[in-house]
């Protein structure tokens, strides 16, 4: 059956079929948007589809709202960056991070969030990034390993753990839920 898309506009430069990642952060839901961020406030219904314009070549993966403002990851090429931003300014509040590989997903902590890229993870408060774990078990050298799969809003975490599905691939990595102790980094494996 056909139809025709009526909730909102994005304009027609930004028709895109990748993921729309969103969030909500105070009264806004907060939409990635191809190389911008769209904002629907929730109180009035306003919608503005570039609240946050980027380059042209780059792609909002994944996004989400903590206590510092809506950390933003974004993909060029096979880099990332991550990006600290307020729903209100017309750039990002903070410095970009810059990663070696993709951004896959985020998620948010009590002091700031947990970004996995490509190739690790890595714990950030928007201004700055500690590595919590990098070249996971058994990473193939030549692409993206175990995390390479994730989908932005795919990682959960409860209490020190930090849980998500991952694995598959031509080594000894099998598909299943992966749980990491934070404090610890012990990896638990639960198989599908």
């Amino acid at each position: 059956t056909s139809w025709t898309e009526q909730w909102k506009d994005f304009g027609v430069n930004y028709d895109i079929t990748s993921l729309r990642p969103m969030d909500i952060y105070e009264d806004w839901v907060v939409i990635g948007n191809g190389n911008a961020v769209a904002l629907l406030n929730v109180t009035d219904d306003s919608f503005n589809p570039v609240g946050l314009n980027l380059p042209t070549s780059y792609n909002v993966s994944c996004l989400r709202s903590g206590v510092n403002g809506i950390l933003i990851g974004l993909n060029v090429n096979n880099k990332g960056a991550i990006l600290l931003w307020d729903a209100y300014s017309d750039r990002s509040i903070s410095q970009w991070i810059w990663f070696n590989s993709n951004i896959r997903a985020i998620v948010p902590s009590s002091t700031g969030w947990y970004v996995f890229t490509n190739r690790g993870i890595y714990s950030t408060n928007g201004y700055s990034k500690t590595t919590v774990f990098e070249y996971l078990p058994d990473d193939p050298l030549i692409n993206g390993g175990m995390l390479a799969g994730l989908i932005p809003q795919g990682v959960e975490l409860i209490g020190n753990y930090l849980i998500f599905m991952a694995g598959g691939g031509l080594n000894r990595q099998k598909s299943g839920i992966y749980i990491l102790n934070i404090n610890t980094l012990l990896f638990e494996f639960c198989p599908v």
